[in-house]
């Protein structure tokens, strides 16, 4: 084992580093890894497919599958169970060009691991194609070893697993397909009867029936494939709750016949997934693909009697592949039980029509019952059917009156337990939607709101499947002979998208608001398409191939964006990334958190309020302490307000927390001031500072934090009068307008009197206190008296680092007036200490980019400067700037100051240089 283990460490250091040389340095690098490698490897399995035509994509599915199984469950397992350290964490000579040095994740090398299974399944594809991927396998291996990532060993195991993987995985699912092929697909196993060889093709007696039959269980795999899958990627941690799924997951802690804004179901579904999974993020969402399986095989039910086995597969694969059912389909927002029950609806009242069926009229009304409680949606489905009605006075006589009223009867039973809740609760759904909607206040025609809003839907419907709609809308209009169904579905979709077109000329809309009748579109095209086939086969090939094959990547990356910086070396931002705003749930708990237990060191409880219900709620999904708590108790609060806005309001406020302490979270990336009402509700609130979230290293959102003071008592019904006795809160206002006034002697002589009452009334260390001997050393610093300002502000710091710890925003304030106070006196070396302090702790907590941690930097390089440190201040103000710049852009005031700065210490570096050459070290 000595011997091997010699061998390796040999091997390692003859390639890493005897074999350096200019040209293998950028070489292996890019063998390793390159942005271009997806995007060929994109081209060269189309080529595959089109030269190859079915062996070929068999050999690009199973290539792809086996590479899966291998790097996931084979690979990983293994790098854990081995645990041997990358090389360069125990040799110190070895070259670490690129990649991950770190880590005991060594043995085997998932890269060649990789490469070894796709090695190995071409082969046994192609045999010839081992002239190929032979040596690029090796080539890849090797550079894991040059580039000092892996020892020889290591890539060699790799190769090894990967083939292995490949092997069993590409016979084992030829035997599977050998064996039930026949069975579940005997028309295409007729034609090859096995995946590997091209063996005699034997067609079976009935060929329209074996057809049938294997289209029919390829969709209902593919329902049960897309329901696997979804539920293991709910099950990761790739993104978190949004704030809507968040929101109602409160909902479903206090159940009840309605909500704010919304009906009770999508509750009561969270209220199912969460008692079968637990409060998590799993639980929560767990019902979405079980509704999107439903979906699917109700919308299978009706498409494949009335088109054919295949077709109703490739319409479901289209769903599959179209945004905007795609992400109803793993999030669960009130769209998904909506279009499932609305949808339904549609199709219910069409067979009931059809076979002229009270029991489908039964059937029907309960659907829309039930989309009713999803969603305010039913009516339209009426308006619909009245248009249906008119517009096809044959069909009147079918639809007759007894089912549509059975059918009306049990929606209008649906709205009972709404109406109920808003009789009680002054009617606040109708109000808030009317505000939604715009309806409340005149408006005009605003294009901008139209354009965005119909280009969304494009978008989120897949803009090929969307021209193909367009298509067969186009087509439909012109038909001299309009087949009912298609009559009925038309009329079906029409008065929703025409409403919120409409609606979205006067207010913002969004695009999701059509989803629900988006499933009637579809199954009118897919109508409309089979029909065409009969006679143009190749258009409506082409139109459904062009849709999967730009679909299928963008629903890819909309569920992990994350792959396309793995993939093509592209990062979105913050602002372009969608997936931003579910994965900001978990950073921000985590850092308010951590703010928490620094403001419980003052000794009274602390709760949490924020400026919206998506993070209250959040916050309450998040912390441990606050689910605990729910739904008897609450944490985390939405900010008081003087009439609902959101269902926190109808929950109890933290009126009753008289005396504790908070942190408000406001969404922000420029500090701000606290909103009126914090001000009110407390005896003092003040800026703890901005925080960039992140996740996986990435800006994620910001958020501006306030620690909020004693919980003031709720003002009661008739307040007592007023002591004539000015309060501390108006003395230190006072004190504000004679300094804010540059009347700095009489503030001096004010806040001195202030602090002395402050002292008798609330004590030397209360909050107030400190506050005003504060302001007291800012008036002393005003008027040029620094060493007392810096002898007050020195006193605030201790008191406030006793009582705080050294990682509070006010204590990290305090060390800033110090150090401004010391700079004031001419002490520079002592006020760059405080500023270096200060910098290093706001770093921890807010990261690189934060507001408070540019202006520390800002300060620093103006001590630096007084110095005469040119090159060190130089470096820090470019720091503020370039910050600033990203994060606030560059005609921000903070931004164009840093420039100055700047732009002043470059030319005053410029004239040392030309008169006494460089600073040493520059």
């Amino acid at each position: 084992m000595q011997f091997l283990t010699s061998l390796d460490t040999t091997l390692l250091r003859a390639i890493n580093q005897s074999m350096a040389n200019p040209l293998f340095d950028v070489l292996m690098p890019f063998m390793s890894g390159n942005t271009a490698f997806f995007p060929l490897l994109i081209v060269l399995a189309t080529v595959a497919i089109k030269l190859g035509g079915t062996r070929g994509a068999f050999m690009v599915a199973m290539m792809a599958l086996a590479v899966l199984i291998a790097s996931n469950w084979v690979c990983a397992p293994l790098k854990e169970l081995f645990m041997r350290p990358r090389p360069a964490m125990t040799l110190s000579d070895i070259r670490l060009l690129t990649g991950n040095g770190q880590g005991m994740t060594s043995l085997p090398s998932c890269h060649a691991t990789n490469w070894g299974a796709m090695t190995v399944v071409a082969w046994l594809f192609y045999a010839r194609t081992w002239r190929l991927m032979v040596p690029l396998a090796l080539l890849v291996a090797t550079s894991r070893v040059y580039l000092g990532v892996h020892y020889p060993s290591d890539v060699l195991a790799g190769l090894v697993i990967g083939g292995v993987t490949g092997w069993i995985v590409t016979h084992g699912l030829d035997k599977i397909w050998q064996a039930a092929g026949r069975l579940l697909f005997p028309s295409w196993w007729a034609r090859r009867p096995s995946l590997l060889k091209a063996g005699p093709s034997s067609p079976p007696s009935n060929l329209a029936e074996a057809s049938s039959v294997s289209w029919r269980h390829a969709t209902w795999a593919l329902l049960l494939i897309l329901f696997a899958t979804r539920l293991a990627y709910i099950s990761s941690d790739v993104i978190g709750l949004s704030e809507d799924e968040a929101y109602q997951w409160m909902w479903s802690k206090h159940l009840d016949w309605a909500y704010y804004s919304k009906p009770p179901m999508i509750a009561w579904v969270q209220w199912l997934g969460t008692h079968l999974w637990g409060d998590t993020a799993f639980g929560v969402r767990f019902m979405s693909p079980v509704l999107a399986l439903a979906f699917g095989i109700m919308v299978w039910l009706f498409l494949h009697r009335r088109t054919s086995e295949q077709c109703t597969f490739w319409v479901l694969a289209a769903i599959s592949v179209t945004p905007l059912f795609a992400v109803g389909a793993t999030l669960l927002t009130v769209d998904a039980p909506t279009v499932l029950f609305h949808t339904a609806a549609v199709l219910s009242v069409w067979i009931a029509i059809e076979r002229k069926s009270y029991g489908w009229w039964i059937a029907s009304g309960i659907a829309m019952a039930l989309g009713f409680l999803s969603k305010f949606f039913s009516p339209f489905l009426w308006l619909g059917l009245l248009l249906f009605a008119w517009w096809t006075p044959d069909f009147r006589q079918r639809i007759g009156w007894k089912g549509p009223v059975t059918a009306f009867l049990l929606n209008a039973l649906g709205t009972v337990p709404v109406i109920l809740w808003n009789a009680s609760h002054g009617w606040i759904t109708a109000t808030h939607l009317q505000e939604r909607g715009g309806l409340d206040h005149v408006a005009g025609l605003n294009l901008e709101h139209l354009l965005t809003f119909l280009a969304s839907i494009v978008a989120l419907l897949n803009p090929v499947f969307c021209i193909a709609i367009a298509v067969v809308v186009w087509g439909f209009v012109r038909l001299k002979e309009k087949p009912p169904l298609w009559k009925f579905l038309f009329c079906s979709t029409i008065p929703v998208l025409l409403f919120y077109t409409l609606l979205a000329c006067r207010a913002k809309a969004q695009p999701n608001w059509i989803a629900p009748v988006a499933p009637a579109l579809f199954v009118f095209a897919a109508l409309a398409w089979h029909a065409r086939s009969q006679v143009n086969h190749a258009l409506t090939k082409r139109f459904l191939v062009t849709g999967l094959v730009l679909g299928f990547p963008v629903v890819l990356f909309l569920h992990d964006t994350h792959l396309l910086t793995k993939a093509f070396g592209v990062t979105l931002s913050e602002k372009s990334d969608p997936l931003t705003r579910v994965r900001q749930g978990q950073p921000l708990a985590e850092l308010v958190q951590k703010q928490m237990k620094i403001l419980a060191r003052e000794g009274p409880p602390v709760f949490i309020i924020s400026d919206h219900y998506g993070r209250a709620s959040l916050l309450n999904f998040y912390l441990p302490d606050a689910q605990r708590v729910l739904p008897e108790d609450q944490l985390s609060y939405v900010l008081n307000t003087d009439k609902p806005q959101n269902q926190y309001w109808f929950w109890p406020s933290y009126e009753s927390r008289t005396g504790e302490n908070a942190i408000f979270v406001m969404n922000t990336a420029n500090p701000r001031k606290a909103p009126k009402q914090l001000v009110q509700d407390f005896s003092s609130v003040n800026s703890m500072g901005t925080f960039t979230l992140r996740s996986e290293g990435r800006a994620v959102g910001h958020v501006q934090l306030f620690a909020c003071h004693g919980k003031n008592p709720p003002e009661p019904a008739n307040p007592a009068p007023k002591k004539t006795e000015p309060s501390i809160e108006d003395d230190t206002a006072a004190g504000v307008a004679l300094y804010s006034a540059h009347r700095f002697e009489e503030a001096v002589r004010h806040f001195q009197n202030v602090v002395r009452r402050s002292e008798q009334m609330l004590g030397p260390e209360h909050q107030q206190t400190l506050a005003n001997r504060n302001n007291l050393a800012n008036a002393l610093n005003a008027m040029g008296r620094s060493a007392e300002a810096e002898t007050e502000h020195g006193m605030v710091l201790a008191i406030r680092e006793r009582l705080m710890g050294p990682d509070h925003a006010e204590v990290l304030m305090s060390r800033n007036n110090l150090a401004t106070a010391l700079l004031t006196q001419g002490k520079v070396t002592e006020a760059e200490a405080q500023y270096k302090i200060t910098l290093r702790t706001r770093e921890r907590l807010q990261g690189p980019d934060g507001f408070d941690v540019l202006k520390t930097c800002f300060a620093l390089a103006a001590c630096l400067e007084a110095q005469q440190k040119q090159a060190e201040a130089l470096a820090w103000a470019r720091r503020a700037e370039t910050g600033w710049g990203s994060t606030l852009g560059p005609a921000h005031p903070a931004t164009i100051s840093a420039r100055a700065a700047r732009e002043r210490i470059e030319t005053s570096l410029k004239q040392n240089e030309t008169a006494h050459g460089p600073e040493p070290g520059r």
